[in-house]
């Protein structure tokens, strides 16, 4: 992974807004858009369809999510020990960015215990290069 593949993943992650969700599209981290409309039953059902559809095909799961995250992570905390002077403001406050994303995130999955447990970890590690 080059250092603007990192900078890209970690602007990524920091886009997330509250019930957002991560997905894979050519090898890069997006994100999955969000369906707010609940005001017409047969709507939020048939977009709720299209969004389960594309993410099958795409195969796209948060399993497949959490392994590029890990890999992100992984790759930052590698970074923070050899970065140089002249990027390291922008890549630190990149991190802290990251991590509140990864809280969105994490709200999103709290009723999942696992996956919830192992961003609270990822979490951590952003703050720790952030601090």
């Amino acid at each position: 992974m080059e250092f603007e593949d990192l900078i890209t993943d970690l602007k990524v992650i920091s886009m997330l807004k509250n019930n957002g969700r991560l997905c894979m599209r050519n090898g890069q981290l997006s994100i999955e858009p969000s369906i707010e409309s609940k005001q017409n039953i047969l709507i939020t059902w048939g977009a709720y369809t299209s969004l389960a559809l594309r993410r099958w095909w795409n195969q796209d799961n948060r399993q497949n999510a959490l392994l590029k995250l890990q890999s992100v992570i992984l790759k930052c905390h590698e970074t923070n020990e050899k970065i140089a002077t002249d990027k390291r403001e922008e890549f630190v406050q990149l991190c802290g960015e990251a991590a509140n994303g990864l809280l969105f995130l994490k709200h999103t999955y709290m009723y999942d215990a696992a996956v919830s447990a192992r961003l609270s970890v990822y979490i951590d590690t952003l703050k720790k290069i952030f601090i």
